[in-house]
């Protein structure tokens, strides 16, 4: 809608009455349209929307003569009056407007047309004086006619008022003090007072009031009259107005529904007919916006102009696809309303088409949403304050985990050495404390890192093809000894759906039950802990397997459980006496989850545990089904290659070493293994070989490494190993040697100065693709982040070992690539490189 030069009190009924067929106009003071019915414009052969832009006037003769009728009769506070006016052309029709004054005291006048000259039909006891009745009523539209004879004090009705007031018996004439009675008792005065000024002074009777009807109901008429020459009597007519009172009353209530609506939803309400320069906007919608209250039509362009420049592209996009294809808008837009914390609205609208289908206008919303963009906003700073804390976290446990790891790589190194070096029966057990407490730090720090990963996200899964029940095998191979000096029976068994083959996270999956058999192993004394897997179809189609992992143990209370998979938690319950930094299982928790799965435990306290949990995985693709993965050639070399022999000292079983941290196991697969498996105390694979006998050269080394006492460690390695080398301080200087060649493999540190081990690299490959050379490149790097063997490998280097180095893995790795002894066989030549990279 637009502004007709309406006040406030015209809101409330505006939009009422379009939709009627009967011809009402709704006027203010100054003649000016504040809404008309469709039978109105249809009448005068008008278009509405311009009866609405105050041109009704201009189509009438005597235009200002009608204004200041109208204006009067508002000044003097006149309830009712009419007028005739001919339309101006050649067809000068003719139009009768009987004018109502609205009673919510706005001012505003209820207006009804008649169309053509008006048939007066009067009893017959009236037409003697039907010339005189008709000068002085002015020709009303009569819908009920009265006559008041003042001598007699009677009053004589048609059957009109009588049909309004569903009055059984209609009597020709009642009594004056009778037919008052038919009147509203609260509009009674009011008639008295205009049949008495009527009486004495001449002036017509025109007022509003109600008729009651015996039920009670109310029927609203105008009551008009003027007296006769002699001043005795007073003929008049009643106009019943029911019907458009109770309209616009309707009109009214919805008008104000609206508002209340809009008020209480805060959106305000626009309405624009396309192509036009004016719109509508309600009040709600103007106080948002910051603009002028006075009326609620708005000029296009200024509404325009609220919205921020870089905004107003798009905002107009979306109003033409509304135009064009009927899309309804909803847009966020920036506003500029001074004086105001207004910022951001929300605006919706949706096309409305005419009779023909045609798009005639667009209705829609505005919504202040700044207090909401401004939370969005400080969300986002929020999240992006905590990601870079967490990836400042993250950096930080890499940083130390790095820094920690290169002094290992020295402790572990050198003991590891001292361990297969001429000790006595006394050195021996002395240096493999030192040797088992250095890896039980390893494995914390691997429990950190992985807990860091897990709470940023960052961890990686990596999927392959492998024998579940092998792995399950091997992990209770791997903590057989254990059991044994426990005095605990540890077995597996495999479920008859166990499939021969799964596509998951071999290492990850490895983790968790090595996490869990080693906790039922700690907590059981003379008892059994029994490792059981099978598959299962999940709710939703997903294929799983589940683990179950029984003890006898000592059993967890309530209170316990509810904490169990916190990080941290050992360390504040009654359990911290078994030592432990209580990540296990909260590592556990968070792997199960990112696998697809979840996590559970069952306990009574003194009775026993069992720990279950779930994973995801896939059938293995038929090219990965014909080679599962082995457990023997997966393993780390920390676990398939037992301790060097010395000349006094017989290698040492590996099962005697104490398990490595959770992700590093070491099973020694069977493929013959039967469906339940005991693992036995004293099991332990086969030897690898040791030292290189003296005399014997296995290779010429490059060895790129910073730090002095890594250097000495690795270079003790390769010695006791059969090589020879060359050692480098940087990166600039292992580019250098390399290009001179003569060397078997490149032992490269990944963090030196000048140029960084992948840098380096790199440009040995580069020119290797002039000289065709092509020398194995072997990472060394404390950076033991999932995602590192994917950026060694494309940075062209062959395999990597992570710090701690050892010796073990070191043999192995060499083996593989670098050996020239003529006794390496395949089996020894096989790498731990996917162990490494879990």
């Amino acid at each position: 809608m637009y502004d007709h030069g309406s006040t406030n009190g015209s809101d409330a009924a505006s939009g009422g009455i379009a939709v009627l067929p009967n011809p009402i106009l709704l006027i203010n003071q100054r003649g000016m349209v504040l809404d008309a019915s469709q039978g109105a414009a249809g009448m005068l052969r008008v278009p509405r929307e311009e009866l609405l832009q105050g041109g009704w006037l201009r189509f009438l003769k005597d235009a200002p003569s009608i204004t200041n009728q109208i204006a009067d009769a508002a000044a003097r506070g006149i309830t009712a009056f009419d007028f005739e006016a001919e339309r101006r052309g050649p067809d000068g029709l003719r139009f009768a407007f009987d004018c109502v004054s609205l009673p919510d005291r706005s001012g505003h006048f209820s207006v009804t047309l008649t169309e053509g000259a008006r048939e007066r039909h009067l009893p017959a006891a009236y037409r003697g004086t039907y010339d005189r009745f008709l000068e002085k009523v002015d020709g009303a539209r009569a819908e009920g006619f009265w006559m008041l004879d003042a001598s007699h004090g009677t009053v004589t009705w048609s059957d009109n008022p009588f049909d309004l007031l569903r009055d059984g018996e209609k009597e020709a004439v009642i009594s004056e003090e009778h037919a008052r009675t038919r009147f509203h008792q609260e509009d009674r005065p009011k008639l008295i007072e205009a049949v008495s000024s009527c009486l004495e002074r001449g002036e017509p009777v025109n007022f509003h009031a109600r008729l009651v009807r015996q039920e009670g109901a109310i029927r609203h008429v105008v009551v008009r009259g003027q007296k006769n020459s002699d001043g005795t009597k007073i003929f008049g007519v009643f106009t019943d107005l029911t019907d458009e009172i109770n309209a616009d009353m309707v009109a009214r209530e919805t008008a104000d529904r609206l508002s209340l609506v809009q008020e209480a939803s805060k959106h305000g309400v626009w309405d624009w007919h396309i192509g036009r320069e004016q719109m509508y906007c309600s009040d709600h919608m103007k106080r948002t916006l910051g603009l002028d209250l006075r009326g609620n039509g708005m000029p296009v362009s200024k509404i325009m102009d609220t919205i921020h420049p870089d905004d107003v592209d798009r905002y107009r996009e979306k109003l033409r696809a509304c135009v064009i294809h009927g899309d309804p808008v909803n847009v966020e837009v920036r506003v500029r309303v001074p004086h105001s914390h207004v910022e951001w609205v929300e605006i919706k609208a949706a096309l409305g088409r005419g009779p023909n289908g045609q798009p005639m206008r667009i209705v829609g919303t505005v919504a202040d949403i700044t207090s909401r963009r401004r939370t969005e906003t400080d969300l986002r700073t929020a999240q992006a304050e905590a990601e870079d804390a967490s990836n400042a976290k993250s950096e930080f446990v890499a940083t130390v985990s790095h820094e920690l790891r290169t002094p290992l790589n020295g402790i572990i190194g050198m003991l590891e050495l001292l361990s297969h070096g001429n000790l006595t029966t006394e050195q021996q057990p002395l240096a493999d404390t030192a040797a088992d407490s250095a890896r039980g730090l390893l494995a914390i720090l691997d429990d950190l890192l992985d807990l860091s990963k897990l709470g940023a996200d960052r961890l990686e899964l990596s999927p392959e093809t492998f024998d579940p029940a092998e792995l399950a095998r091997g992990v209770t191979r791997l903590f057989g000894p254990a059991a044994g000096k426990q005095h605990v029976s540890l077995t597996f068994e495999a479920g008859e759906n166990l499939p021969p083959a799964v596509s998951t996270d071999r290492g990850r999956l490895r983790q968790i039950i090595s996490n869990l058999v080693g906790n039922a192993v700690k907590f059981t004394r003379d008892g059994m802990v029994t490792v059981s897997m099978m598959s299962e179809t999940a709710a939703d189609g997903r294929h799983m397997l589940r683990c179950r992992v029984t003890d006898t143990g000592i059993g967890i209370d309530g209170e316990t459980l509810n904490t169990l998979f916190e990080p941290y938690s050992q360390a504040r319950s009654s359990f911290a006496e078994f030592g432990g930094t209580g990540l296990g299982l909260a590592i556990c928790k968070r792997l199960a989850e990112r696998m697809g799965g979840e996590i559970g435990v069952d306990s009574t306290q003194g009775q026993g545990s069992t720990f279950w949990f779930t994973v995801a995985y896939e059938p293995p693709t038929p090219a990965s089904r014909s080679v599962p993965g082995s457990e023997a050639s997966a393993a780390p070399a920390e676990a398939q290659i037992p301790a060097l022999p010395t000349p006094d000292r017989p290698a040492r079983p590996a099962a005697e070493a104490p398990p490595a941290s959770g992700h590093d196991p070491a099973p020694a697969a069977s493929a013959a293994a039967p469906e339940k498996t005991t693992a036995a105390a004293g099991s332990a694979p086969a030897a690898a070989p040791g030292p290189a006998p003296e005399g014997t050269h296995r290779g010429h080394l490059l060895i790129a490494e910073d730090n002095h006492v890594n250097q000495r460690v690795i270079t003790a390695m390769v010695s006791r190993l059969g090589y020879s080398y060359d050692i480098v301080p940087d990166g600039a200087e292992a580019v250098e040697a390399a290009r001179k060649g003569g060397y078997d493999a490149v032992l490269m540190d990944v963090q030196m100065p000048r140029i960084d081990g992948v840098m380096a690299t790199r440009l040995i490959r580069e020119e290797e693709r002039d000289t065709g050379a092509h020398v194995p490149i072997i990472a060394i790097t404390a950076h033991a982040m999932r995602g590192t063997r994917e950026e060694y490998l494309a940075a062209g280097m062959s395999d990597f070992l992570p710090k701690p180095i050892s010796v073990k893995a070191l043999a192995v790795t060499l083996q593989k690539f670098a050996s020239r002894a003529e006794s390496d066989s395949e089996e020894e030549k096989s790498t731990a490189f996917a162990a490494h990279s879990a």
